[in-house]
């Protein structure tokens, strides 16, 4: 699980006096800044400033006077080592950067508690052994006190069950871990406290079925997985119950090609689409509201491909042609209200060439 810490890095150019011990400056609103072969001094942090140090040592400090950090640029920033403390002034972690690139993280062995800053507003806590994740840990949000998440690790690989909070401090999902993989049935909710889903993980795959909620705790959809593919029917609700679309999935388990239907509702109940596909080819027809045929067409990859036939409400051709990944190509035809032909169109990828009004 990766952590982040923030590490004020910023200072502005009043310099105070040069003893490191000097307990007036031993808080979080100053630093100790000192380059190679000269004086260190005091340096009031400013976070709005952002200075690009150069090869030098600068020491951070926790509220209490315990030193928070100690930053070492080697040559140039983007090259550097952090040490940081907790509040005992004890060496908790060590972190070396090359190119602003993170190459080397140690964890010091015994019970770590991370800060989000030199504030000690407490980030996480938990056991290190062997410089390694083991056993439960908490997280915590921004203001140091409300649980964020609950994990627990074997050798710094999530492996047990993890709760994750709100920052109301209601649950916000729980989910079993096996070897770092989800596994088993997972429960994600609202930030009042309703479920939002509910589902069931393989080896970190869906399997089973997966039920979603709204807010107002009507169903919004049901699903069913095999191996992370959609299987059997799913169904999907408007916000007020209504069905919204229907679907049903036939999977080969050894070829992988699927096939199936979908229908789709408007709120009024009435039909809006229906189609019938085979891997990445559907066919499709698509009705106005009030129910009349709208829309005779294919779709390849999810754009319109082959034969394009668009009604008006009265019946009536209003559109005639040939698609192709999702643009009109070669003739299409145009018709008004009473079918007749109005004007034809030379297309080339979407690009009208030429036309012919009637």
């Amino acid at each position: 699980m990766k952590i982040r810490y923030l590490l004020l890095l910023f200072v502005i150019f009043s310099s105070c006096k040069d003893d490191v011990y000097n307990e007036k400056y031993r808080n979080e609103n100053y630093v100790f800044y000192q380059e190679d072969d000269k004086a260190g001094k005091w340096k009031k942090i400013n976070p709005k400033l952002e200075i690009k140090l150069p090869k030098s040592h600068s020491t951070y400090f926790f509220p209490n006077g315990n030193r928070y950090a100690e930053l070492e640029v080697l040559d140039s920033f983007p090259n550097r080592i952090i040490k940081y403390f907790n509040k005992q002034d004890e060496l908790i972690r060590t972190v070396t950067y090359k190119s602003d690139s993170m190459v080397n993280k140690v964890f010091e062995n015994g019970y770590y508690k991370g800060y989000h800053s030199n504030l000690g507003l407490l980030q996480s806590e938990g056991l290190i052994e062997n410089h390694l994740y083991q056993g439960k840990w908490k997280f915590y949000h921004k203001d140091g006190k409300t649980i964020k998440q609950i994990v627990e690790y074997v050798n710094d690989t999530l492996h047990g069950m993890r709760e994750d909070y709100w920052e109301n401090g209601n649950l916000k999902s729980t989910v079993n871990i096996i070897k770092g993989k989800h596994n088993g049935e997972s429960l994600h909710y609202y930030e009042n406290g309703n479920l939002k889903e509910r589902n069931n993980q393989k080896n970190g795959v869906f399997y089973g079925s997966m039920i979603k909620y709204y807010k107002n705790k009507n169903v919004e959809s049901e699903r069913k997985y095999w191996n992370d593919k959609l299987i059997d029917s799913c169904k999907t609700y408007y916000e007020n119950g209504q069905l919204r679309l229907l679907q049903f999935f036939d999977l080969d388990t050894i070829s992988m090609k699927k096939s199936g239907m979908q229908i789709n509702y408007y709120p009024n109940g009435k039909i809006e689409a229906e189609l019938v596909y085979e891997e990445n080819i559907a066919n499709i027809k698509r009705y106005y509201e009030s129910g009349e045929l709208e829309e005779i067409s294919t779709k390849k990859n999810n754009q319109h491909h082959g034969q394009v036939t668009v009604y008006y409400k009265n019946g009536n051709k209003k559109i005639e042609g040939i698609a192709k990944n999702g643009y009109y190509d070669g003739k299409f035809k145009f018709f008004n209200k009473s079918g007749e032909l109005e004007k034809t169109v030379n297309y080339n990828l979407g690009e009208a060439l030429d036309s012919i009004m009637y």
